[in-house]
């Protein structure tokens, strides 16, 4: 049976099922045993509704030998068995009915689940101190209350959502209330913190909360929870402190303020930058919960946080990035009103700033009169409408945006003083307040003792800033402070790559997988504002596009010679037919060497062992990223984008800004490809291609979430619902409600597809692992969708 059991959790199923063949003729071994194990076996080979119906039987039998014990538990090892096929059953109805709901079977699996309740329902009662009985039991109620609102949906015509307040979902309301008390008691029992569960507990609340016995159920589980389970989810909670119901608002306040009391170095920056919001309902909520945290706490994180969004971007990149939006929109967009709102948001801006610094001084003593001027002709357009007065404006702009732009990147400024942009954070010296990405969980946090008085500016479009703070530990933190961008998307994609790492811990604690454990590369993410934020530094790492120039560079090749062969033979390659661009694709690929990056692995290796071991794992790490990326559809993977660590050689993702598929559906050039997996990356494996390692690890991968299909599916539900977060596939002209639901429905429904290995075209077949990692290589590779790629993606490396 342990032979079995090692078949099945390595993926060898074809030896797992001989071995089950043989422990079913021998008759001292219990047949329950290897029945149960079979239909496991069912279920990964792909063939669910038939280990699912074997797996019902089983159990309905197994009831019906315990009914004449009436379920007495005592010195009953068999009812062990009894109670986690219940389990199972429960977590593959669900599946189940997810996956078949525009198939015959579904109303068939809908009727499978009110009786797995019924039975969960009962496990609950003979095991109240089993916390996977509990976590079972809400989730199938969770269920049911999803398929009770998409039936009740589709009967309305997709005329709004289904509250539970609405008529004829008394049903809805009763699995809602019993949803939430089963997550209360799974958290309250499970010795960790079960971050799914919380999520789908806030999920249920956020959607059910108007009612007055959700808001009762909710604070009378919080009284019973320890405050430390929602430190996973601050983010998630801030971003509802101004939800329009005023009971649920008070609990969240409540709530936060409870954490803050607990943990307040973990609350402190993130609601720091939510007081400083533009929406006054939020700002006046988080200025309220600040109200009930450590003062001295409060006065130094808004000092840090203001200071650094200020040292992120100066006055001549403000107004070098703003007139330049301007000009697009105004000439290319022909958007008249957009761009009058976004220039007057700008001087607004400039009027507002109340501490004067000796770089700001500069900025104003040099161009206030031109940008008053130019206030002055925009405000004159405002009220005639004369276009000459927008003649002159823009005359003005184009002046000030050719010298902002000669003083940011002609005079090659390369390191910023901190005295100039953030005197106050200078002269701070060491503060109470702690180092971002220290604060949070049982350890002490770190406090910021010093801050570098020097930022360097790093020579890329966006310019960020290298940071250097020096901690109560010792220690020196290196940060990267980034402007012109929302990082809000990243650290909730940061929380989901914790998600993931805890289930392959908990595979590799099994013993199942490989020798040591898989991982997603995690990094600190803090915005500071909607535009700017920190980011963990990441040592001793390089983009492949960086390797790559710099190795060609070394060794005499030119670093575009594919893009002059294309245009060679190709005039104009990105206008050109499919078939003619198909061509030119493979004529090119074929006549050069794309053995770059594996001859970075080769001269930069010590020795064979360190060479082997950075090729090892560079396949298994971009396994790992290719399989999570597909589920997330993270898009936007030129090789800018991806970093190799030039340590141990692992793969890492940064810029998490397309996700759920966005970039599938862009206008021009959308990406055909699962993942990136073009000829250069396949050659870095050697001999093995993606035969060795890469497809061992993928299937794997695929499999550990597949596995935890429910835990992903929480945590991607919580991330599309989250109102602060712009995933671009929900920014629509037509912000109805009713057509975000439809897209926040169709971005759900596809990661259920890619979990359960449900295929586009037909949804109620479903492959096994195998196949499906099979198909999305041969789809990544595929020459003719590499060449619709745009050309900064680098199709050819």
């Amino acid at each position: 049976m342990r032979l079995a059991d090692l078949c099945y959790g390595s993926g060898h199923f074809l030896r797992c099922g001989n071995v089950l063949a043989f422990l079913d003729s021998v008759p001292q071994i219990p047949s329950v045993n290897v029945i149960l194990r079979a239909c496991h076996l069912l279920w990964a080979l792909g063939r669910r509704a038939l280990a699912y119906d074997v797996l019902s039987r089983v159990t309905e039998s197994l009831i019906f030998s315990h009914q004449k014990n009436s379920w007495d538990l005592k010195d009953k090892p068999g009812d062990e068995i009894l109670i986690a096929s219940i389990l199972t059953r429960s977590e593959w109805c669900g599946i189940l009915i997810r996956a078949s709901k525009f198939t015959r079977r579904s109303r068939y699996f809908n009727q499978c689940l009110s009786i797995v309740i019924r039975l969960l329902q009962r496990v609950t009662k003979l095991v109240p101190l089993q916390p996977r009985a509990w976590h079972s039991w809400a989730l199938a109620n969770y269920e049911a209350c999803e398929q009770l609102e998409r039936r009740e949906l589709h009967k309305l015509g997709n005329s709004g959502p289904v509250l539970a307040s609405s008529p004829g979902t008394v049903s809805v309301f009763h699995h809602v209330i019993q949803s939430i008390g089963g997550f209360f008691r799974s958290l309250q029992l499970f010795d960790a913190v079960v971050l799914q569960d919380t999520l789908r507990l806030l999920t249920i609340w956020f959607k059910h909360g108007t009612r007055s016995q959700v808001s009762a159920k909710m604070l009378e589980g919080f009284g019973h929870t320890s405050v430390d389970v929602w430190l996973g989810v601050i983010p998630q909670l801030i971003a509802r402190v101004d939800y329009p119901d005023e009971d649920v608002r008070h609990l969240v306040a409540d709530l936060l303020v409870q954490v803050g009391r607990a943990h307040p170095q973990a609350l402190i920056y993130p609601i720091t930058v939510s007081a400083q919001s533009a929406s006054e309902s939020r700002r006046v909520a988080s200025v309220g919960i600040l109200g009930g945290l450590q003062q001295f706490l409060v006065a130094e994180a808004n000092l840090v946080s203001r200071e650094l969004n200020r040292s992120a971007i100066t006055w001549h990149e403000a107004w070098y990035q703003g007139i330049e939006a301007a000009a697009n929109l105004y000439f290319g967009s022909a958007d008249v009103q957009a761009t009058i709102h976004g220039l007057i948001e700008m001087h607004h801006s400039s009027h507002d700033t109340t501490i004067v610094t000796t770089r700001l001084a500069a900025f104003a003593h040099v161009y206030s009169p031109d940008l008053l001027a130019a206030e002055s002709f925009l405000s004159r357009f405002c009220r005639l409408r004369n276009h000459a007065d927008m003649h002159q404006a823009w005359d003005i702009y184009s002046a000030i945006h050719k010298w902002v732009k000669q003083s940011i990147f002609t005079d090659k400024l390369s390191h910023l003083d901190l005295g100039q942009v953030a005197p106050s954070l200078m002269c701070a010296g060491s503060m109470h307040v702690a180092i971002p990405g220290t604060e949070g969980g049982r350890n002490l946090p770190v406090r910021i003792l010093s801050i570098s008085p020097q930022l360097r500016v790093l020579a890329s479009k966006q310019r960020p800033r290298c940071l250097r703070i020096s901690g109560s530990d010792g220690k020196e933190y290196q940060f990267l402070l980034k402007g012109h961008e929302d990082l809000r998307q990243d650290e909730r994609v940061m929380q989901l790559f914790g998600l993931i790492n805890a289930l392959f811990n908990k595979t590799y604690n099994a013993g199942h997988g490989h020798k040591e454990p898989l991982h997603v590369q995690q990094y600190v993410v803090m915005p500071l504002s909607n535009n700017s934020g920190l980011i963990g530094w990441l040592k001793c790492c390089s983009t492949i596009h960086q390797l790559i120039v710099n190795h060609r560079s070394h060794s005499g090749i030119l670093v575009d010679i594919e893009r002059r062969f294309t245009e060679a033979i190709a005039c104009d390659y990105h206008k050109s037919p499919f078939m003619y661009k198909l061509g030119d694709f493979k004529y090119v690929l074929n006549r050069t060497y794309n053995r770059d990056l594996a001859n970075v692995f080769l001269v930069t290796s010590g020795d064979v062992s360190i060479w082997l071991m950075r090729r090892t794992r560079y396949a298994r790490s971009l396994a790992v990223t290719s399989v999570v990326g597909y589920v997330l559809g993270l898009g936007d993977r030129h090789l800018s984008n991806i970093l190799v660590s030039d340590k141990s050689g692992e793969v890492i993702h940064i810029d998490f800004g397309d996700c759920f598929e966005v970039a599938m559906k862009r206008k021009r050039f959308p990406e055909k490809i699962p993942f990136r997996l073009t000829k250069l990356l396949v050659n870095a494996m050697e001999v093995s291609g993606v035969e060795g390692s890469y497809r061992l690890t993928c299937n794997h991968t695929m499999r550990v979430l597949r596995n935890d299909f429910h835990s992903l599916m929480a945590m991607l539900e919580a991330f599309v619902h989250d109102p602060l977060v712009d995933w671009k596939l929900l920014s629509t002209n037509n912000s109805h409600f009713r057509n975000v639901l439809k897209q926040t429905l169709v971005i759900t429904d596809r990661v259920q597809q890619k979990l359960t290995g449900s295929t586009l075209h037909d949804p109620r077949f479903c492959v096994s692992p195998i196949h499906q990692i099979d198909g999305l290589i041969r789809e990544a590779q595929c020459a003719e969708n590499i060449c619709q790629m745009y050309g900064g993606w680098c199709p050819y490396w």
